[in-house]
């Protein structure tokens, strides 16, 4: 089974859905990302295995798909949309099981080219497309009257937007060092409980220094333990339309 992110602009989430949502949670999945390589004059989409130094090409890392017995997650960069959109319907329409996620920001912009990338999606044989909303301020955004018409122009397409989205999140969204999806758990997992003696003990010296910094330790661990609910809650949501939309389904969670 293949799992696709793409959209043709950058900063959507396309790594984001495949690192943190897809792939940790996906039993035995492998990761693969998308790099253009010109040679000879001629463009090539190469593919490299997350974790490893190897590449091959998209078309023969897809012809290898079938036969891995495992899920795959593909992370298309925006600038290889193109490049790459051609070889994936090709896969899917050898009979091969699609699911394809288009992540999306909710500026105006954004949203206009997930809902354009759905057109060349569209009536395709063997692809299943959903759309997921990131970077959201709250929950309770995707009632919003401008997400909803784009629920509405994706239904009209054969797609659908999911009802939860990726709420903002310093572990999935901050600057920086990007977070391993181990990291974010390990986190999440942290008893919080020695950091309350700490706190008790630096008020009762009246340390203002270490209670701030104790401070935001715990706030990084409830940020963690926010960024493992949100992206369970959108696998599960991803989960339920792949399990409606294909007989094969998401293996597992976690």
């Amino acid at each position: 089974m293949l799992f696709v992110t793409m959209n043709r602009l950058g900063q959507s989430g396309k790594t984001t859905l495949a690192r943190y949502v897809l792939t940790p949670r996906l039993e035995g999945a492998l990761m693969l990302s998308a790099e253009s390589s010109t040679q000879d004059g001629a463009e090539n989409l190469l593919i490299k295995s997350v974790g490893s130094g190897g590449a091959q090409t998209l078309g023969a890392a897809l012809a290898g798909v079938t036969g891995l017995g495992r899920p795959v997650v593909l992370d298309v960069g925006s600038a290889d949309t193109d490049v790459a959109l051609p070889l994936i319907l090709a896969h899917a329409a050898g009979g091969n099981a699609t699911h394809v996620v288009i992540p999306f920001r909710a500026a105006a912009k954004a949203a206009s080219a997930a809902v354009a990338l759905l057109d060349d999606l569209q009536g395709k044989t063997g692809l299943l497309v959903s759309m997921v909303a990131n970077c959201l301020e709250a929950a309770a955004d995707l009632e919003r009257d401008g997400y909803q018409a784009v629920a509405k122009m994706a239904e009209a397409k054969g797609a659908q937007l999911l009802s939860v989205g990726l709420v903002q999140n310093e572990w999935l969204h901050g600057a920086g060092k990007i977070n391993s999806f181990e990291d974010i758990k390990g986190a999440a997992e942290t008893d919080p409980s020695s950091l309350d003696k700490q706190c008790a003990a630096a008020l009762k010296k009246g340390d203002l220094a270490a209670l701030t910094s104790l401070g935001g330790q715990r706030a990084r661990i409830e940020a963690a333990q926010r960024a493992i609910a949100n992206t369970q809650a959108v696998f599960n949501a991803l989960k339920t339309r792949h399990s409606a939309g294909s007989a094969e389904g998401l293996r597992r969670d976690r």
